[in-house]
């Protein structure tokens, strides 16, 4: 239900040499992804 982020980083500023790095599955950038609404909703039996 998850759609991963496996690119970018938190390094906004540019301060932090581009630690935690989105990559495939978790990571402390992005966690586990974020929802797939379309996904969600069929699994909750809606239709989308």
């Amino acid at each position: 239900m998850l759609r991963d982020i496996v690119t970018g980083n938190n390094d906004t500023e540019g301060l932090l040499d581009g630690r935690f790095a989105a990559k495939a599955g978790w990571d402390a950038c992005t966690g586990w992804g974020v929802p797939d609404g379309v996904k969600l909703v069929q699994a909750l039996g809606g239709k989308a």
